[in-house]
């Protein structure tokens, strides 16, 4: 049985541990789909993918995707704009 991850921040923190970048990847996913309104997770995810995996066209969507789920996020927001600053 595969072992069940209690919460969103259990499998960011399994990603980042994780040295295989796909395999973080693959963590990510699992923890979107089972946690789907988790901002905190598709941020820290957005943020993998532009700075690691350097895929930012799937990183812009899901910093966008943290942002439909909390808008009013300072962090989020500055994130995202460091984000397109860095991506012109």
């Amino acid at each position: 049985m595969e072992d069940m991850l209690p919460d969103w921040w259990s499998y960011h923190i399994k990603a980042k541990k994780e040295k295989d970048s796909e395999k973080a990847k693959s963590i990510y996913r699992d923890g979107i789909k089972k946690f789907p309104k988790s901002s905190e997770l598709a941020g820290n995810y957005a943020n993998f993918l532009s700075d690691i995996k350097k895929e930012y066209d799937e990183a812009e969507k899901y910093y966008i995707k943290a942002l439909e789920i909390e808008q009013n996020s300072a962090h989020k927001n500055g994130n995202y704009a460091s984000f397109l600053l860095a991506k012109n």
